[in-house]
């Protein structure tokens, strides 16, 4: 059945003068998969690297940016209630429900107006971003503590604007130090992270 339906797609494309297109933009995705990685940023320089290699014009932009990628509900996302609060000795703690986990954001987005009031500072102006859909915005970017149940970490936030999605990224759940469950929809404990292993010095 999903053999089908992608068959469909293809002679629709084909009919509508649109293949080559399809298939451009299928090598895209499939080279942004192998060039974001981690907590990797994807510059300016790669994004047209992988335009070209993909067939595609030129962004025509030369600064960097963070890759965003769009809901998808066969990643396996799903909704959280999370707690922020800025860093410092007596945090003051701030509920944001129905923040959307999503692997493929790298960052976390939170909207500003729920952060307002909580003392979030802005850590960085102005920072440039690509959506999926190829649109470029700026939005500040601040620092938070961040809690989901027995997780917690300290990671660089998005303040999103009016429109943008609240999205738990990449980066907040390395981390956690979790992993995504998709079947069971929850975060689980991602186990024992790597360590270097100790110089045994000679006598």
């Amino acid at each position: 059945m999903r053999w089908s339906r992608s068959t469909s797609n293809q002679r629709s494309a084909k009919r509508g003068g649109g293949y080559e297109l399809l298939r451009r933009r299928a090598l895209l995705d499939s080279v942004l998969s192998s060039e974001v990685r981690g907590n990797e940023l994807l510059t300016a320089g790669a994004l047209n690297r992988s335009r070209a290699r993909a067939g595609l014009p030129d962004s025509g932009t030369r600064m960097m940016r963070c890759h965003v990628r769009s809901y998808n509900s066969r990643m396996g996302v799903f909704n959280v209630e999370i707690r922020v609060a800025k860093p410092g000795r007596r945090p003051g703690w701030r509920a944001v429900r129905r923040v959307l986990v999503d692997k493929g954001s790298e960052m976390t987005w939170l909207p500003e107006s729920e952060l307002r009031g909580g003392g979030f500072e802005v850590f960085k102006r102005d920072q440039l971003f690509v959506m999926a859909n190829g649109q470029y915005v700026t939005r500040n970017v601040g620092t938070a503590l961040i809690e989901c149940g027995e997780f917690r970490t300290v990671d660089e936030i998005v303040l999103g604007q009016p429109g943008d999605l609240s999205l738990l990224g990449a980066r907040t759940l390395e981390g956690f130090n979790a992993v995504v469950d998709a079947r069971k929809g929850k975060l689980i404990p991602a186990g024992p992270m790597p360590a270097a292993v100790h110089a045994r010095r000679d006598c």
